[in-house]
C-alpha cells in the first residue's frame, strides 16, 4: 500500500499544477480580452447607514449642531482666577510674615535661655519679645478691621519704623487715610508711617 501510495503522489500533483496552470490561462484571456475591471466584476459601493435626522412635535426638522463654548462665562472664570490668585497670594505673605516673626521669636527665646547673657542684653531681648507679640496683635486686630469696613482681604506687617498694608483693591485717596488711621490705632505705628501697595504691585 504505501508504494502504490508513493507512485500515485506524483501523478495528482501533476494533475492538480495543469489545473492550476489552466485557470491561471482562462484568467489571463480574460483580462486581455476585457479588461481587468470586467474580469473581476464592478466592486459594489460602500454604503453607510446615517440616522436619519430627528422630527420635533410640529414635524419640523431637527438639525443638531455641535455646540460651542459660550463666552459669556468668560468673565466670570477670569473673576475666580483673579480670586484664587489673591487668595494664594495673600496666604503666602501671611506665611512669610509668621516665619520671619518666628525666628525672630526663636532667636530671642535662646537670648533669654542662655544663662550667659548679660543682664542688659536680658532685659533687651525681653522687651523686644513683648514688642513682636503686640505687632502680630495688632496686625490681626488691623485685618479684622479692614475687612470690617468694606476693605476685603489685607494682609498688615508691622515693621521696625512703619506698618505695610497690601490690599487687593484700588484705594482712593479718601480710602488711603481710613486705611492708614486703623493702621495706626491697632499698631502705633504713626499715621504717617503706613506704606499702602496695591498685592499685584507688591
Amino acid at each position: 500500500m504505501k508504494k502504490i501510495f508513493k507512485s500515485r503522489r506524483p501523478i495528482a500533483r501533476l494533475v492538480f499544477t495543469a489545473f492550476i496552470i489552466f485557470c491561471l490561462a482562462v484568467l489571463a484571456w480574460d483580462v486581455k480580452q476585457n479588461g481587468f475591471s470586467a474580469a473581476w466584476g464592478a466592486l459594489p459601493a460602500a454604503e453607510v447607514d446615517l440616522p436619519a435626522p430627528a422630527d420635533d412635535a410640529a414635524g419640523n426638522e431637527i438639525v443638531l449642531i455641535a455646540e460651542q463654548p459660550s463666552s459669556g462665562n468668560a468673565g466670570a472664570d477670569d473673576a475666580a482666577r483673579a480670586d484664587t490668585e489673591a487668595a494664594a497670594q495673600f496666604a503666602s505673605l501671611r506665611l512669610e510674615r509668621e516665619q520671619a516673626r518666628g525666628a525672630q521669636l526663636k532667636l530671642l527665646g535662646d537670648i533669654i535661655a542662655d544663662p550667659h547673657t548679660s543682664p542688659g542684653i536680658l532685659e533687651d531681648a525681653e522687651q523686644r519679645r513683648l514688642i513682636l507679640a503686640a505687632a502680630a496683635e495688632g496686625e490681626l486686630l488691623a485685618e479684622s478691621l479692614l475687612a470690617a469696613k468694606g476693605y476685603g482681604e489685607t494682609v498688615v506687617i508691622r515693621g521696625d519704623q512703619n506698618a505695610t498694608v497690601i490690599v487687593d483693591q484700588d484705594i482712593e485717596i479718601s480710602d488711603a487715610a481710613i486705611i492708614a488711621d486703623i493702621v495706626n490705632k491697632t499698631t502705633d505705628c504713626g499715621f504717617e508711617n503706613v506704606v499702602i501697595v496695591n498685592r499685584r504691585d507688591y
